[in-house]
Order: structure tokens, then sequence, then C-alpha cells
């Protein structure tokens, strides 16, 4: 066993791992949720399909520049304080969505996903890594691979089933 894994305890491994779950579904969630709405919300915005395309398009434009200073921040500062920056960026990123009043103000709160998602995307394969072992290890992958998923598909379903 690696000394990390000695650090932490099997109840708080799967506590993190629980909260990585949570988190990267919220991701999902919000990366896809947006799509049943965009005839709704480029009505109310007043904004073209191409500006409502960019919008879309934020997060992933603002990840690919932020995923190499993500890992180096996780190295530096570990592991709990950088899930929980990208579980506070990421929940920022949803409210601010939902205060958005103009294309600016719309294409900002998503931009802002694409900087909390690779510290989560870093964070969990690392976390995962350092602190399971053995069949744990895969379970643990299974485990934190099904949370996009689930996150993208309750983002479709209850988008449309309970916002429209």
């Amino acid at each position: 066993m690696s000394s990390d894994l000695h650090l932490a305890s099997h109840r708080y491994r799967w506590v993190m791992l629980t909260g990585v779950w949570m988190i990267y579904c919220s991701f999902g969630l919000l990366v896809t949720a947006m799509a049943p709405l965009v005839n709704v919300i480029s009505g109310e915005l007043a904004l073209s399909r191409t500006a409502m395309g960019s919008v879309l398009g934020a997060w992933s434009l603002v990840y690919v520049g932020a995923a190499i200073p993500a890992g180096a921040f996780v190295d530096r500062f570990g592991l709990p304080p950088s899930l929980l920056i990208a579980a506070a960026v990421i929940a920022l990123s949803g409210a601010m969505r939902a205060l958005a009043f103009d294309y600016a103000s719309l294409f900002a709160s998503v931009a802002l996903l694409g900087l909390g998602a690779p510290l989560l995307s870093v964070g969990a394969p690392k976390l995962v890594s350092l602190w399971f072992e053995g069949r744990e290890r895969g379970l643990a992958i299974g485990i934190y691979m099904t949370s996009l998923s689930v996150g993208s598909i309750l983002g479709l379903v209850l988008t449309n089933s309970v916002m429209m």
C-alpha cells in the first residue's frame, strides 16, 4: 500500500469518492441542461443561433486552456482543496446561468464551468489512483465513471419534462 493510501481512512476514501461522483454528476447536468432550452433562452435573451452556439461551446474553450494549469494546481495544493474549488466553481456557474440577462453574462457563466471542470477531471482519477488499490480501484473507477452519464441523462430528461 502506498503512503497516500495509508493517510486516507477507508471511510474517508469512499466519502470523497461519493463527493466526486456528485460533483461530476452536477457537471454533466450543467453541460447538457441548456440544449433543450436553446430556443427559449435564445428568445428571451434575443440571441442569434451563432451567439447561442458560442455560449454552448464556451466551457470547452476555457477547459482546453485551463487543463494544464489545473493539473499543476491539483499537484501543488492537493485533492480535497482542489475538488472543493471545483465544486464551488461548478455551482457558481450554474447559479450565474440562472441570473444571466444578456449574451455576455450567459457566456461568462458557461465559460466559468471550464475553470472548474478540469480540476475535477484531473482530481477524480488522481483520487482513485492514490486512494484505492486492487479490486477497490476498479470499483471506484466504475462508480465515478457513471456520474457524468447520469448527470447528462438527468440534464436532458429533467430539463424538458420539468422546465417545459
